[in-house]
């Protein structure tokens, strides 16, 4: 976007300043300029000449002499401008004048007819790359008198990258920039002449309906009438000009600079073409012909403006073809209104028509911005001249963005933020500076956000935060490292064991590590016949059967083999994830599990090798986790579907139950398809003592050989392994090295109900060879110990 220096000098004053000074400085606080350029006009000995009198030239479809009077003195000139007409006035340069380019103007035969000079167009004059017709000058202007005396040869033009204003839709006007550059260098703002509206309040309204305030939040009109054509004054074509848009006539180019000059879009109608305003959707899909004369195919989800029933203007983009004001128009219906952001951009990037209007729409211009729009386009037409009619009110629907808003935060918070002592008073300045209004009561600062900034741009005390950052001077802010405390690294022992554990299962025992939702499947949970009571619920689910946060890994593990044994006959998986339970009144309490399933294709016989293996896969996590010796006992009646009493053991740590381990049968086994049998472990990581770093108790080896030695010993079974595990721990003795029960029998040759386990010990001597009586005392010696607990061996 370009900004012309000249024009911002009307609203504060920038002498003593050099534009690269302002250049440097809007870049440090407001937004980053891309280049300064230095135009110069062609102004020296350019005349305002007022044409008297046109002769076509025969043979000549375009070419017309023009007899042009230049105050006292007429010459005549050659000239195809397609705008000329009686009465014209426009910049004439005569013979010898040096134009734009370097081109020097001469006398010359033209058509047979002698041209002694130029009617200017604005390209000529350096003013921009518009040359199709000649600047027409109001009609006030002085015949004769030096266009160097009328209008500035210099100006500095800054060219600002667009990406910084995305969040700043105030700044997409020249009055935008000369607030800043006001607050920056601490020069009076001069406040913009607006009509006062208020004055037309009796008036009957604009007949006006919005169908959606989402798509069109607000929307203000006003009709005027007795309007007269006429062009711009000069130095509002001057200034249209220099930053790339062509001057039309008034009521056109006034739209354009207040668009410029505040940010706000306008569009003016000619109001013979229009008897009640409606904006809506298309409501179908189908063609439109816009301002430029294109037919552009429409979608029914385009907003429109409408006059009752028939589309006039393409909201926030383009007016129509057919209600264009042209120079006959002296009714006018102005339009200033707000549109939802994302409709406009859409709309503009299919139709490939990124106006300046659909430009400024997208940024969400503030809604206050619209009344502002109306009052100085009156004060504006009445200054060049003109003494509209109104006809209406100020017409609206939907907000007006009058209303205040205001930000609170703690006393000192800013100066905390930037990491700066600056006085309160100065954080009230810079504020007052840049129009917010600031009030301290106690320890809280309020502050009050102008209408003309975003509620997208202002919304949260960080954002005020950098209103005075940026002020103050990002430079300024001293460069200090904040204090840091630096303490020893506290070793997670949980997360890494975890991932010891993944390590160690996938690597070691080759089973394949999984990851699941952290939710349950109801419809998988009614084939399994489980229940899981009470549970935590998402909010916002996936699907309304995916609601219950799971309390166990086990259903999500199960599910995996029947989507899986389609393609293999055995399958070993594993997860560690998190669990979460129900814990007081509204919490939660959220704990680390293993989960890991083995599945194989068969039948009953091949079960006990599949819970061997998972048992020996909880064995040798515990070690490796060194979490000691776990205690497995018979499991108890359970409400899991997959824990049927008799076929599953708990997992005891101490005095705590730490998981479950056994093998699926009953209803829970029906689920799957085929025959299957599966072996199952959960253990819960939270409950265990696990370290990051275990200890290892290193021993030496024997220097003599030692001698292994098997008892077998009868046992009731329903007592379970893990007491007369407690039983034999009481033993010790001198020879004895190591021990292991390393099998188990039942059935054939024993009482109903018992079971035969070997238990194996090794015996050595570390001085010397064991000879056999060591080896008998030894068994002497143990055998007492089994008799005196009513332990039989077999």
């Amino acid at each position: 976007m370009k900004i012309s220096l000249e024009w911002l000098g009307q609203y504060v004053d920038l002498d003593g300043i050099e534009p690269q000074v302002i250049a440097h400085e809007l870049t440090m606080k407001t937004a980053e300029v891309e280049e300064l350029v230095c135009v110069q006009h062609c102004l020296q000995g350019v005349l305002v000449g007022q044409v008297l009198d046109l002769q076509p030239i025969a043979g000549s479809d375009k070419l017309t002499l023009a007899q042009v009077d230049l105050g006292g003195h007429v010459v005549q000139t050659v000239c195809g401008a397609p705008n000329l007409r009686l009465g014209l006035k426009a910049p004439f340069a005569p013979a010898g004048t040096l134009l734009a380019g370097g081109v020097k103007v001469a006398r010359a035969s033209l058509a047979g007819h002698d041209s002694q000079g130029v009617l200017c167009s604005a390209k000529e004059l350096g003013l921009g790359e518009f040359h199709e017709v000649v600047m027409d000058l109001p009609a006030d202007t002085s015949t004769g008198a030096a266009l160097s005396s009328l209008a500035p040869e210099r100006d500095y033009l800054i060219d600002i990258d667009n990406k910084s204003l995305t969040h700043r839709p105030d700044l997409w006007g020249h009055y935008g920039f000369a607030r800043e550059l006001a607050a920056i260098f601490g020069r009076e703002l001069k406040p913009l002449g607006m009509a006062d509206l208020k004055n037309f309040r009796d008036l009957p309204a604009f007949p006006l309906s919005v169908e959606d305030f989402e798509l069109c939040p607000g929307y203000c009109c006003l009709e005027l009438d007795s309007l007269a054509p006429a062009p711009s004054p000069l130095m509002m074509q001057w200034r249209l000009h220099s930053v790339g848009l062509r001057a039309i006539n008034l009521l056109v180019d006034l739209t354009n600079f207040i668009m410029l000059e505040i940010g706000q879009p306008m569009h003016a109608f000619d109001a013979d073409h229009l008897q009640a305003v409606r904006v809506a959707t298309l409501g179908q899909d189908g063609q439109f012909t816009t301002l430029d004369g294109s037919e552009r195919k429409m979608l029914a989800s385009d907003l429109m403006i409408w006059n009752e029933k028939e589309p006039v203007a393409l909201a926030g983009v383009m007016g129509g073809l057919r209600s264009e004001v042209t120079p006959a128009t002296t009714r006018l219906l102005l339009e200033s209104a707000n549109f939802q952001p994302m409709t406009i951009r859409r709309t503009a990037v299919r139709l490939g028509l990124r106006t300046d209007a659909s430009q400024r729409f997208e940024k969400d211009l503030p809604p206050a911005f619209m009344p502002l729009g109306i009052a100085r386009f009156l004060h504006l037409v009445r200054q060049a001249g003109q003494d509209p009619a109104v006809r209406s009110r100020l017409t609206h629907a939907g907000t007006l963005g009058q209303g205040k808003r205001h930000i609170s935060m703690p006393l000192g918070f800013v100066q905390a933020y930037m990491g700066e002592e600056l006085p309160q008073e100065r954080v009230e300045s810079i504020l007052k500076a840049t129009g917010f209004g600031c009030r301290v009561q106690g320890q809280e600062m309020t502050v009050e956000v102008p209408t003309h900034r975003s509620a997208r741009d202002i919304s949260v005390p960080q954002d005020i935060v950098e209103e005075v950052a940026r002020f103050y001077g990002y430079d300024n802010i001293a460069f200090r490292l904040p204090p840091v405390e630096i303490t020893h690294y506290a070793f997670n022992d949980l997360l890494r064991a975890e991932h010891k554990l993944r390590r160690f299962l996938a690597q070691s025992k080759g089973y394949v590590e999984v990851h699941n939702y952290s939710w349950y499947d109801d419809r998988w949970l009614a084939k399994l016949g489980q229940d899981p009571g009470q549970t935590l619920t998402l909010a916002n689910p996936v699907a309304p059967y995916k609601s219950r946060l799971r309390t166990t890994l086990m259903p999500n593990l199960l599910e995996l083999i029947p989507q899986n044994y389609g393609q293999r006959d055995d399958l070993r998986l594993f997860e560690v994830g998190h669990v979460y339970q129900p814990h007081g009144a509204k919490g939660r309490k959220e704990t680390s599990s293993l989960g890991a399933v083995a599945f194989q294709a068969g039948t009953a016989a091949d079960l006990e090798p599949l819970f061997l293996e998972m048992k020996g896969l909880l064995e040798d996590a515990c070690l490796l986790l060194g979490c000691g010796k776990l205690d497995l006992r018979p499991g108890r009646e359970s409400t899991a579907a997959w824990a049927q009493a008799g076929c599953y053991l708990e997992i005891w740590h101490g005095q705590t139950l730490a998981g479950g381990l056994g093998y699926l049968s009953g209803p829970a086994l029906n689920a799957f398809k085929r025959n299957a049998q599966v072996a199952w472990l959960e253990l819960d990581l939270n409950a265990l003592a696990v370290k990051a770093y275990p200890e290892l108790q290193m021993t030496m080896p024997p220097v003599y050989p030692g001698s292994w030695l098997d008892f077998s010993i009868l046992w009731p079974a329903a007592k379970g392994f893990a007491a007369l595990e407690r039983e034999l721990a009481g033993f010790g003795d001198a020879l004895l090295q190591g021990r292991d029960f390393v099998a188990s029998y039942g059935g054939k040759g024993l009482e109903p109900g018992q079971k035969s386990y070997t238990f194996r010990c090794w015996i050595g001597l570390n001085d010397r060879t064991l000879t056999k009586e060591d080896i008998d005392g030894f068994k002497e010696r143990f055998l007492a110990f089994l008799a005196g607990r009513s332990l039989a061996i077999r």
